[in-house]
């Protein structure tokens, strides 16, 4: 070892670095003939040195031929191709995923002598991806992904799943373009950075809010979002809840229980002046006493649970809502 040169050294390093080297690795003429193969290469996809310079890279797909020609095109420009990803076959017609970087290999004068092919296996990693992905696209629920951007704000979208791009009205590409306060109802912009805040202290927030789609439709949301690190990079997950539904529910049991209240206070008056009202489909009908006789408080707070039905009339249904306007009506003239 004592007598090798620096130059000897080189070569042996590299040498020695190919042979032990996890990863497969091949080296390039300047001709784009395979040189080298190392033993990992061989072992992995079934080629031999010879094979592959005379078939013309066999483990290239047939469908990836043009891309071998623009790879080609790009390091004959001096530059490096660092992880492309792509497929390449093995000698039994198997596919995997594999990442590709290409090096050139100068002599002392700067002159290109060969190119060094690094590939690494991704295929578990691509497959692990691709099941988190599916699950994040089958999510029932909206989901949305971003980060802070330059000014310290929300960023635009990074990801979002279909779930999201359903319930809002727009494309995946169109839900790229947007960030949290363009799908947020005008009065709540403000709150936006407050918010964000919280969240990137590892505060996660559970919070109502207001979502608009894409035709203008106001969507009520439970969103609930925390931070995670990906890369060295801190990430946002916000997963909102339709709550169309159960806002319907609530205010149809906010009428149900002003009607069941308005038909006690009747009972419970000593005046026999009265109309009749159903109480409840299917139940026996109540007295409202006529407020043309009540007192004024009394006059005060039957008017008071009219206008409460009228504003919860809205989530009933057709023939309900009639007929809850009509009655109120003649309670109103009283």
């Amino acid at each position: 070892m004592s007598g090798f040169s620096v130059h000897h050294m080189m070569h042996y390093s590299l040498y020695s670095f190919a042979e032990h080297s996890p990863d497969p690795i091949y080296i390039l003429g300047t001709d784009k003939k395979v040189m080298y193969a190392n033993s990992v290469f061989v072992d992995l996809f079934g080629w031999t040195t010879e094979e592959l310079n005379e078939n013309d890279f066999p483990h290239v797909p047939p469908e990836l031929r043009e891309e071998l020609t623009q790879m080609f095109v790009f390091i004959d420009q001096g530059q490096r191709l660092f992880a492309l990803d792509t497929f390449r076959m093995k000698r039994n017609g198997e596919l995997i995923s594999v990442k590709i970087t290409i090096s050139p290999v100068k002599d002392p004068e700067g002159c290109t002598m060969a190119y060094i092919g690094v590939l690494r296996d991704v295929t578990e990693m691509k497959f692990s991806e691709l099941k988190y992905y599916k699950l994040f696209n089958e999510a029932n629920d909206p989901i949305f992904i971003y980060e802070q951007d330059k000014e310290g704000k929300p960023s635009k979208f990074l990801d979002v799943n279909e779930a999201a791009c359903r319930m809002l009205g727009y494309t995946r590409q169109e839900m790229l373009d947007k960030t949290p306060y363009s799908i947020s109802a005008g009065s709540l912009v403000d709150e936006i950075d407050n918010i964000f805040e919280n969240i990137l202290r590892g505060d996660g927030i559970f919070v109502e809010w207001i979502q608009v789609a894409k035709d203008g439709k106001q969507i009520p949301v439970e969103i609930s979002a925390k931070p995670f690190k990906l890369n060295g990079r801190t990430l946002v997950i916000s997963i909102a809840r339709d709550m169309t539904e159960r806002k319907k529910t609530e205010e149809y049991l906010r009428y149900s229980e002003n009607i069941s209240m308005i038909g006690e206070l009747s009972q419970a008056s000593p005046m026999k002046s009265a109309i009749r009202l159903p109480a409840s489909r299917g139940s026996s009908s109540c007295c409202l006493p006529s407020l043309r006789w009540a007192g004024s408080s009394m006059r005060l707070f039957c008017r008071r649970w009219i206008e409460s039905i009228q504003l919860s009339a809205s989530c009933c249904c057709w023939a309900r809502k009639s007929h809850l306007i009509r009655q109120t009506a003649i309670w109103s003239s009283w």
